[in-house]
């Protein structure tokens, strides 16, 4: 499973003293990948980034793009030549605008912060 080995990339980074952040993945609805399971799997995996006590932080592009009308697709004006899965310059913009640059600036070196 791919949590599976995210825990293992964390813990991995966090053995040698780095910070992991997680980035949701963002809705696809309408692309041809798009299945109802596929869904249950982006929101399983989703879910447990925003739960999980191994990242050291969530970073939510997800909520940047999505349609809130229809939750499972990215909004129509994020699409990059309608394929439902691309976001556009708007759509790299606004998931650029919901990263909170303090995650990056000020936290001690990890090792230092988890003694």
């Amino acid at each position: 499973m791919i949590i599976d080995v995210y825990k293992q990339i964390i813990q991995e980074a966090h053995e040698k003293g780095i910070y992991v952040y997680g980035a949701t993945i963002t809705p696809f609805k309408n692309n041809g990948y798009y299945t109802e399971d596929h869904e249950k799997g982006r929101q399983h995996l989703n879910n447990w980034m925003r739960t999980t006590d191994l990242l050291d932080g969530v970073i939510e592009l997800e909520h940047a793009v999505r349609d809130p009308q229809d939750p499972a697709s990215m909004h129509k004006d994020f699409l990059f030549e309608n394929d439902y899965l691309h976001p556009n310059a708007k759509g790299y913009e606004a998931m650029g605008h919901i990263v909170d640059l303090e995650l990056f600036t000020t936290r001690k070196p990890w090792s230092e912060n988890k003694k």
